[in-house]
């Protein structure tokens, strides 16, 4: 069990994304809520990665397999955080939230600014359980230019200003060791995730 500085702990979490962008899932899983086969109540739920602004990603509805991205040894999704801005979220998706529902925001926190401008948004937000830090995202365009350095560096400054508990989401390539050294001595992070791991 995990327990965050604000006194919520949660067993299991759900991926980011994996019911939609308000823990109630996406249309075509709506049926297993409705006959119980998925109880969103049971985890803590990460909604769909938001950006500062919209962005388009690589989701085309008329070809929904493309957003499949071959590795070696299996696949992944690729579809690079198609969403429409924290804007639309705050504005239209943050009011109807299930107050029952364990809410954790995931943001992409590649520019230093932008997460910064985020965490802002969000901290008047008192049903969210702690914002999640997409640092390693790897259908975006600026993924090869995330170094330690830079990770830390947004890390150290969200955790200054955010009044939620915050999750560093790390891909396996990071250097996690040095990153978690570091957010032990120097950052409000809680808690590491780890984005698609071959």
């Amino acid at each position: 069990m995990i327990t965050l500085s604000n006194g919520h702990s949660f067993e299991f979490m759900t991926a980011s994304g994996a019911l939609a962008f308000d823990g109630r899932g996406w249309p075509w899983e709506w049926p297993l809520r409705w006959t119980g086969q998925l109880q969103p109540k049971l985890f803590t739920n990460v909604i769909k990665t938001l950006s500062r602004h919209p962005r388009k990603g690589n989701l085309k509805w008329s070809h929904p397999w493309s957003v499949v991205k071959n590795l070696s040894g299996g696949v992944v999704n690729s579809i690079g955080l198609t969403n429409n801005g924290i804007d639309w979220w705050i504005e239209k998706i943050a009011p109807t939230l299930n107050p029952d529902y364990k809410i954790i925001a995931s943001i992409e926190a590649d520019l230093e600014a932008e997460a910064l401008e985020m965490i802002h948004l969000l901290n008047p937000l008192n049903q969210l359980q702690g914002i999640e830090l997409n640092l390693s995202c790897p259908n975006t365009p600026t993924t090869d230019q995330r170094s330690t350095e830079k990770l830390i560096a947004v890390c150290q400054k969200a955790s200054q200003i955010s009044k939620q508990p915050l999750i560093a989401k790390i891909s396996y390539t990071h250097d996690y060791k040095t990153l978690v050294q570091e957010f032990e001595k120097s950052t409000k992070i809680e808690a590491i995730a780890i984005n698609s791991v071959p």
